[in-house]
């Protein structure tokens, strides 16, 4: 997707710059109370329409297709009688078939305010719904009450074997990244992550949020976090969640099937790695403590920090993916020029990193963001790659590659990262045009890699 809204990530000191769940909604209650309704609820019913002005809030009125009514009226001498007697109808349409908590968004958008009409004293309004809408609506009901359900029978199974991994009885979880289409976030991982929460507290776990920083493993705190990925199988989606314990077990929860259409949409996916490293891993955290950790993706203006943890000494090479098959080098740089890394945690700038514009002149557009790290023991071994020794552009047909997921060197271990980058009008802030034209000569200006 190619947006001026779209950003990439480059390191704030190569470019010399300082810095440092979805609910539901249940039905409106701020309607107006109706008064008994002067027309019975209409069934099934094919009769011609009668003109809104034939209609006096007296009398049988009938829709002029196949569905369901209900009717509203309200005093005219009260403010926005009409509007107010359309939502009472629609409300009233809406309650009839949902209740407790079952979503109700989906039938709500399909009601529409059939007529309205009035009299001396009084204005009616009709609401309708269609049947052929009202059948999509119970079959997108039943499927998610099967995925409700479905996730609530694994995520007891889940907490049966968090309890057994930390040797806990009530283990306290927190939820990681949700991965889907091989990029962290998106609406649907928000959707999924709010189902996962929902899923969890009915098997009684303890939720905490992820504490700041966060570098890849259970914190302090934290007992168990939960990743979950999300995969497409046909016509369904698989959801499947993997714990990672604070005492170092890995346990794998079942996986949940359901379909797709009855989830948000994600436009956009990335190929994967074919070989991933597990004790080489690359992880996100805000940069700031009081950015908040978004399920569906990043800000523009988000500052991150990139945390590596290495198994042994081995020289590294850390990609960032961006734009349209764009890619540069992020370590090693001025700041550490040395390639040699090795523990947990390694923190790969102290400046952090910082979200910069794509979608503008010279910069084409993604609304994704990707992190590629390959590691040798030998620097030899990071060929075509062992010559780049500092923050620079990568020769086009290595970063398509890269972006392909192919190229990677043969005796290098490898690992990949990223997420999704929230649309500006969705967000609280948005950089300066004059941050951005910055950041947007500072990336024009990288000299090109050397092979």
């Amino acid at each position: 997707m190619k947006s001026a809204s779209r950003l990439s990530i480059l390191l704030l000191s190569a470019l010399g710059c300082s810095g440092p769940p979805a609910v539901a909604p249940s039905p409106r209650s701020d309607a107006p109370t109706p008064r008994p309704p002067a027309i019975a609820t209409t069934s099934t019913a094919q009769a011609a329409a009668v003109p809104v002005e034939a209609w006096d809030c007296t009398g049988d009125v009938t829709p002029s297709e196949a569905g369901q009514a209900e009717t509203a009226v309200v005093e005219r001498a009260q403010r926005n009688p009409r509007e107010r007697a359309a939502i009472a109808a629609q409300d009233k349409l809406v309650t009839k078939f949902c209740a407790g908590n079952i979503d109700c968004d989906f039938l709500r958008s399909r009601v529409k305010t059939m007529r309205t009409g009035g009299n001396v004293s009084d204005v009616c309004a009709m609401a309708f719904i269609a049947d052929p809408d009202i059948e999509e609506w119970r079959r997108k009901t039943e499927s998610e009450k099967k995925l409700h359900n479905d996730l609530e029978e694994s995520a007891r199974k889940f907490v049966d074997l968090a309890k057994r991994a930390t040797k806990s009885p009530a283990p306290v979880i927190a939820l990681g990244a949700v991965v889907d289409g091989n990029i962290t976030g998106g609406d649907r991982a928000q959707w999924l992550e709010s189902h996962l929460r929902v899923a969890l507290q009915a098997a009684s776990a303890q939720i905490l949020p992820l504490p700041h920083p966060f570098k890849g493993h259970a914190p302090p705190g934290i007992d168990v976090v939960v990743y979950t990925a999300v995969r497409v199988i046909g016509q369904d989606l698989e959801a499947s969640w993997r714990g990672q314990a604070k005492n170092g077990p890995v346990f794998e929860g079942d996986p949940v099937k359901f379909p797709a259409k009855f989830a948000p949409a994600t436009l956009t996916s990335a190929p994967a790695l074919e070989r991933k490293d597990p004790g080489l891993t690359i992880s996100i955290d805000s940069f700031d403590a009081l950015s908040p950790r978004r399920a569906n993706g990043l800000c523009p203006g988000d500052k991150i920090q990139l945390f590596l943890s290495v198994p042994k000494p081995l020289h590294v090479r850390i990609f960032n993916l961006y734009g349209d098959g764009d890619a540069i080098l992020l370590y090693p740089n001025a700041e550490h020029p040395s390639s040699e890394l090795s523990g947990p945690d390694n923190a790969l700038s102290a400046q952090g990193f910082e979200a910069i514009p794509s979608g503008v002149p010279g910069i084409k557009g993604s609304d994704v963001e990707q992190y590629v790290v390959i590691a040798a023991e030998h620097e030899g071994d990071l060929a075509p790659y062992a010559k780049m020794t500092t923050t620079c552009r990568l020769p086009a047909d290595l970063a398509r590659a890269l972006h392909n997921k192919r190229g990677i060197p043969a005796r290098a271990l490898s690992n990949e990262t990223g997420y999704r980058i929230i649309s500006p009008d969705r967000c609280a802030a948005k950089p300066s045009k004059a941050r951005i034209d910055a950041m947007t000569a500072a990336l024009a200006a990288l000299p090109e890699c050397v092979r």
